[in-house]
């Protein structure tokens, strides 16, 4: 029995060295502590209580979800600040635009908050729609699961029957998320998160310093090894992605998706919840760089077609308007691969979406029963 309990302590002195040692090395080769999805979901609350906060004195609160392309600019040129520009020059009353919106943001991470956000009781919401989310490449690569963890206890029912397993999301670990967020863990857990990331960002500056070693040897030497990192950019391109890749992020989009798609689905859940607390909403589709994609061959306006009715369908359904600007910017009104805007004198995508969303945002504000002068 002492045996097994000493071997039990060892083991365990053990590991705790192996990590200790871990850490070090990581400090030791300067690897930051990095972001991760719940310092969003921590200040997530916060953020929402701000809308609730806002001025209602003869004045309309608008909120704005959306990813990157709608915040990753200049101060003064993001699609926030384009429409809350907008509407304050054509209306006689206060107008208040608060972002909710934040990098990799998709239906998944804005589902669990829905009930949040529309308890809030903005005057309107804005969601910008992303193409890319309903690939599985955009899934693997920003999805942030830990997000579920702002679901209310009284949600759970309702999340238990969405797609959540497409996000490799299974019963037990939904439930341990939101254990984690209800008990007051959160601190504990974002420690562990943190250095873990951390450890992987460390293995991936390994891995490069590796292949940047590997690189430099003769190539008979590597043929049986590690193959090059593939090219993502087109060639000649540094700003566009080649075809493979711009297929893998609007491939669905583009072949045509159903309803039952698992990101649809979730779009429909959370477009209800808005519709039951009778909070407005519209829904844009962001622009896409289409004239790019004709251009390499793989621009599908059949299938592309199919899937902008699919999404129609789903926000005349629960309530909601949807506004396709998918095809509103031409591929000298993105500055990069990633679908984000060139946002300077010559080409201002921000500000061409604004121009296209504060009409059609008034428009749903007066049909909700909003003061047409709030907002015009």
């Amino acid at each position: 029995m002492w045996s097994v309990f000493a071997r039990l302590c060892i083991g365990a002195m053990g590991a705790s060295i192996a990590v200790a040692a871990i850490l070090a090395s990581l400090t030791a080769a300067a690897i930051p502590q990095p972001a991760i999805t719940l310092d969003i979901a921590r200040d997530m609350p916060a953020r929402i209580s701000r809308v609730a906060r806002g001025f209602t004195a003869g004045g309309a609160r608008i909120v704005v979800l959306g990813d990157s392309t709608v915040v990753a600019y200049e101060q003064g040129r993001t699609v926030i600040d384009r429409l809350d520009q907008t509407l304050r020059a054509s209306s006689e009353r206060p107008v208040r635009v608060d972002s909710l919106a934040a990098l990799g943001m998709s239906m998944l991470e804005y589902y669990p908050i829905a009930r949040r956000i529309a308890d809030a009781r903005p005057d309107a919401a804005v969601l910008a729609f992303n193409l890319q989310w309903l690939s599985e490449r955009w899934r693997d690569s920003l999805a942030r699961p830990e997000m579920l963890a702002l679901l209310r206890p009284r949600d759970l029912p309702q999340a238990i029957g969405e797609p959540l397993y497409w996000w490799g999301i299974t019963f037990d670990r939904l439930l341990l998320y939101v254990a984690l967020w209800q008990g007051g863990a959160v601190e504990p857990w974002r420690d562990y998160r943190i250095e873990q990331v951390r450890t992987g960002n460390g293995l991936d500056a390994l891995r490069g310093a590796a292949q940047r070693r590997w690189e430099g040897l003769p190539a008979d030497a590597k043929a049986a090894g590690m193959p090059p990192i593939p090219l993502s950019l087109a060639e000649g391109r540094p700003d566009r992605l080649n075809a493979r890749v711009l297929r893998d992020l609007y491939g669905p989009a583009l072949e045509g998706v159903s309803a039952d798609h698992p990101t649809l689905a979730l779009l429909a859940a959370f477009l209800d919840r808005f519709s039951r607390e009778k909070v407005p909403i519209l829904v844009y589709l962001i622009p896409a760089n289409i004239e790019y994609m004709r251009v390499v061959g793989i621009l599908d306006e059949r299938g592309l077609a199919r899937t902008i009715g699919t999404l129609r369908a789903i926000c005349d359904a629960n309530g909601a308007v949807l506004l396709d600007l998918h095809a509103l910017l031409p591929d000298a009104g993105f500055r990069d691969g990633g679908g984000h805007f060139a946002a300077d004198d010559l080409h201002d995508g921000p500000l061409m979406v604004a121009q296209k969303v504060a009409p059609a945002l008034r428009n749903r504000l007066s049909a909700a029963g909003v003061p047409a002068n709030a907002v015009q």
